[in-house]
């Protein structure tokens, strides 16, 4: 029934997020399949996937007509909001925000989870803290990687008013994120930096301290899984209690730990899945009953879909059930298989031993990498190695994690404690970083990749299935791999990526194509907003560094001390009189009037408009042209003198305040995509609609857009200057 109801939610939330709503007839007939279950007989399995569509479906209808439908009505709202935070409030360069649940609407109660966007960009507010601010609603983006769908978020808040914390302590249920930072401060005090932020992920899920270059190496070297609690650190956590007490004393102990280990990481998906997992063999064993895996990796998808059925969505859901789903379907067999091949003591037990490790690692991979091609565009190729070398060492680590800030008070043990950690944690983080520096730590997925990754599945899934020679088990694998690595690099070759996000307020464009990387950052500059966002572009995107970024303005151009340097840079351009040299890149170059010049498969032209300039770039299948940065009547003039022409035409918001002049600029360009650059969330939306009658995209900080082409052989994009 699960394995029917999770598509038929998946379904609902894909209709959903392209804005087609499910109508109620759709409940009354999931009801009406749901009554198939009595008529199961011999085929009980079909018509219980069936019944479990039917549910599904009945339960989404529900679930959009009382939940979402009632909050987006809700949306242009705008006056006193009483609210309580559920988590530490984080900055964002020039705003704040943080998660709330509301509690009231003027004088109506209510009862929904949103974010709220804070004209303080440095907010002191905890968890657990009730607030009063004036503020106005507005419908969430509903994506189902970037947005807010996943976490059941439907409206955003922004404050337009005052704000007031109500006095009186916090509420009871905010022990659990405030223990998790008391363990952050803990560790900080105790160990380095890139170490202290390692163990708080390890420990508890939280990520905020990572810096960029430790997100990279955790990414790039396959082992970020063990900076989410998942089912590693459930059975580490029980195990322990097993080894101490006993197998029931263990359990009895055991599982309420986990519990609360679960609800210490905000009850994400995967510590749910574990937890359940955990908690349904406990229970099999008290009541002397079987129990099975794949009921159980169901049951704790059943119960996460019906707390929030869009979840379902979430990738970070989708890769703990692939993983686990590997594991119960692969790992056994290949096992089995191992243990004939190398049965024995002596260096035949040492090789089982790293084959046991190795083929755990494989089979987690074999429905999570494809999954992890399509959504991030990357895969890691070290990341067999580094968690053969790696994972052996999280049970000492997380003991010694969790019992560091209960012996702080002596400090003797803590001293020790935080010295063994330093050893432990000081190896992890050096194979992290080591394995990410190489040069084939990691390639671009694609589309080549997902099919003949395809071939590689099930190739091992026969394997595993009839449990042959685990030589030519692996052997033909390694060879798949190998082809399937050839095709995505053929195909990174002769297809360009264009990446367009707003960098804090200015346009940062970044093009790719065979791994090569160029930029070109269109408005003010800003270095901290280009650090995040280039980098979170350059692994979305799968270069590991910008050859040449090219600057259009001297606004707010200064030396950067940057201490942490993870966005590389070759060569900055920049207007004359702004030194870029003190900021970026190993090579600087000036220029002091608009000209040509190559980028990633095409050409680009400068376009003069006093200080600042625009930017027209010509690709192979279409053109781009930036405004941001330049006056209205300053864009307009250019595109007078140079007639320049472009498919997407890129502005910011200082644009709604001159409507004729962008309606001129539309005019003559002819755009079929205008992008709008919002500075902040603390702006209201600047409606372009009256300029541009056609498609009108609005970037909010750090949201991107992405498109790809292929490149035609022997032609290069044209930009007219």
């Amino acid at each position: 029934m699960a394995a029917g109801a999770a598509p038929a939610l998946w379904l609902g939330a894909q209709l959903l997020i392209h804005g087609i709503l499910l109508p109620a007839a759709v409940a009354a007939a999931g009801a009406f399949l749901a009554l198939l279950v009595p008529l199961a007989g011999g085929r009980r399995a079909i018509w219980l996937w069936l019944a479990g569509c039917g549910a599904g479906l009945a339960l989404f209808g529900l679930y959009q007509t009382r939940v979402v439908e009632p909050q987006w009505r809700q949306a242009g709202w705008s006056g006193t909001l009483r609210c309580q935070t559920t988590g530490y409030a984080q900055g964002m360069g020039e705003y704040g925000q943080v998660e709330c649940r509301a509690l009231a609407l003027g004088e109506e109660e209510v009862s929904f989870s949103f974010r709220l966007y804070l004209t303080d960009a440095s907010p002191d507010l905890g968890p657990g803290q009730t607030l009063q601010v004036e503020a106005r609603l507005d419908r969430a983006p509903l994506d189902s990687l970037r947005g807010f769908s996943k976490q059941g978020q439907f409206l955003t808040a922004r404050q337009i008013g005052g704000l007031e914390v109500e006095t009186g302590s916090p509420a009871w249920w905010s022990w659990a994120p405030r223990t998790a930072r008391h363990m952050q401060e803990c560790f900080a005090r105790w160990l380095p930096q890139r170490q202290a932020a390692l163990l708080t992920g390890i420990t508890t899920g939280q990520k905020d301290a990572f810096t960029a270059q430790q997100r990279r190496d955790l990414n790039l070297s396959g082992t970020s899984h063990l900076t989410a609690v998942s089912g590693l650190h459930v059975s580490v956590l029980l195990s322990l209690c097993v080894l101490a007490l006993g197998k029931r004393g263990g359990l009895a102990l055991g599982v309420p730990l986990c519990l609360g280990f679960a609800w210490l990481s905000g009850f994400t998906p995967s510590a749910v899945r574990a937890v359940v997992m955990a908690c349904l063999p406990a229970g099999a064993m008290a009541l002397r009953r079987e129990s099975d895996s794949l009921t159980g990796l169901a049951a704790a998808l059943l119960v996460l879909l019906l707390w929030n059925p869009m979840s379902v969505l979430d990738v970070g859901l989708q890769l703990s059930f692939g993983a686990t789903l590997g594991l119960i379907l692969f790992l056994p067999p290949l096992q089995q298989a191992i243990g004939r091949r190398f049965a024995g003591g002596g260096w035949r037990r040492l090789c089982r031993g790293v084959l046991h490790s190795l083929a755990a690692s494989g089979a987690a991979l074999c429905f999570t990498l494809p999954l992890s091609a399509l959504v991030f565009s990357r895969v890691s190729l070290v990341s067999l190695l580094t968690n053969l070398l790696i994972v052996p060492l999280l049970p000492p680590i997380l003991a010694l994690g969790l019992a560091l800030p209960l012996v702080e008070w002596c400090r003797p043990l803590a001293v020790a404690v935080s010295g063994a950690l330093r050893l432990l944690l000081g190896w992890v983080d050096g194979v992290q970083h080591a394995s990410a520096q190489l040069p084939f730590a990691s390639a671009r997925g694609g589309a080549a990749f997902l099919l003949v990754f395809g071939l590689l599945a099930a190739g091992w899934a026969l394997f595993a299935l009839r449990r042959r020679s685990v030589g030519a088990g692996l052997g033909g694998m390694a060879l798949l791999a190998s082809l399937c690595l050839i095709l995505g690099a053929v195909e990174s070759s002769v297809m360009q990526t264009i990446h367009l996000v707003n960098c804090g307020g200015s346009a940062l464009l970044l093009a790719e194509q065979g791994g090569r990387v160029q930029a070109l950052c269109a408005g003010p500059w800003q270095g901290d907003a280009f650090y995040q966002t280039a980098q979170n572009a350059l692994d979305r995107l799968g270069g590991d560094r910008v050859e040449r970024l090219w600057l259009t303005t001297p606004q707010g151009i200064a030396p950067i001390d940057e201490t942490d340097h993870w966005a590389q840079v070759d060569t900055v351009a920049a207007p004359a009189g702004s030194v870029p040299g003190q900021m970026v890149g190993r090579r600087a170059m000036e220029y002091r009037a608009g000209g040509a010049f190559s980028f990633a498969g095409g050409q680009g032209v400068l376009l003069p408009g006093g200080e600042s300039y625009g930017a027209q770039l010509g690709f192979s299948r279409g053109r781009v042209l930036l405004g941001c940065g330049l006056e209205p009547a300053q864009l307009l003039a250019i595109v007078q003198q140079t007639g320049a022409r472009a498919d997407i035409l890129v502005v910011d918001a200082a644009y709604g305040e001159d409507l004729p002049r962008l309606a001129a600029v539309c005019q003559r360009v002819e755009p079929q995509l205008l992008v709008c650059i919002q500075p902040d969330y603390a702006e209201e939306e600047t409606s372009l609609g009256a300029a541009f009658q056609g498609p009108i995209a609005y970037l909010q900080p750090f949201d991107s857009l992405d498109w790809t082409m292929p490149r035609q052989w022997g032609q290069k994009g044209e930009a007219k200057g």
